[in-house]
């Protein structure tokens, strides 16, 4: 899958994770400092993409900072 394609799935995600209307993100795009992300907003965000993209999170989301590692870890880039 092309990264686009990886945002375009993840920016639902994200709206319906902080509930906002944000019109779309960037790989640069820090979860916490940028996003307004907590530890359970990427709790809810490694649920929903295991189901949108059947990977699982076994902690992994605790060291996922920026949307592109999100991309990264989803496409299987270690």
């Amino acid at each position: 899958m092309e990264r686009k394609d990886v945002l375009d799935r993840l920016l639902p995600i994200v709206r319906r994770t902080v509930r906002s209307k944000i019109q779309e993100i960037h790989e640069e795009d820090d979860f916490r400092d940028v996003l307004g992300f907590d530890s359970l907003d990427m709790t809810l965000v490694a649920l929903r993409c295991e189901k949108e993209f059947n990977v699982v999170f076994n902690g992994e989301e605790l060291q996922i900072k920026k949307v592109g590692d999100l991309v990264d870890f989803i496409q299987g880039i270690k």
